[in-house]
């Protein structure tokens, strides 16, 4: 990715230019919300004026930089054609499965691992959103090979997006079938 500013003074502008390659094919990323995001992002540091403070140090012979960077990652990996076409074939899907009692009390079994990050936390929210229950009754379940079925794996930021959607499914299912109506 690169950003380069157009000019310096109170009209600056960031234009960016976005692309990555995978071993199919190259991937624009295109998105009108680019250019604002940069534009908020150089109107936060104030770029005018930091190149009125470059031109007056270089003045008096002390020269400085002047930088702003930003970056695009892959985060999720859900089953998507982008995925196929690099011909990435992990993460594409998480389990989850919940189990209700007869108390009322609902365990998320859920495939992906919390790395300290509040996965666990932010599982029985949605779980508790879904199946219409308080968040205190609902306890998490992550890495214990004997009780979850299967998983694969944290990583590319991919708990939520896809685990966290995989609860949602799932706690949606059971709260469908909890009021007697059609699973799906």
């Amino acid at each position: 990715m690169a950003a380069t500013p157009t000019r310096c003074g109170p009209s600056a502008r960031i234009a960016l230019a976005a692309s990555f390659r995978t071993r199919a094919r190259v991937l624009s990323l295109c998105s009108e919300s680019y250019q604002g995001c940069l534009d908020k992002a150089v109107t936060a540091f104030d770029y005018a004026g930091r190149c009125e403070e470059q031109q007056r140090l270089r003045n008096v012979g002390h020269y400085r930089g002047i930088g702003v960077a930003a970056y695009t990652e892959m985060c999720g990996m859900a089953p998507s054609r982008r995925l196929a076409a690099s011909g990435f074939d992990r993460g594409r899907w998480e389990s989850a499965r919940v189990a209700i009692d007869s108390s009322g009390r609902a365990t998320v079994y859920s495939g992906s691992m919390s790395q300290g990050h509040g996965q666990a936390t932010v599982l029985a929210q949605i779980a508790a959103a879904a199946l219409q229950m308080p968040v205190e009754n609902i306890d998490v379940v992550q890495g214990d090979t004997k009780l979850v079925q299967a998983g694969h794996g944290t990583f590319n930021s991919r708990s939520m997006p896809v685990g966290g959607s995989s609860v949602k499914v799932c706690a949606g299912v059971s709260s469908r079938r909890r009021r007697g109506s059609s699973p799906r």
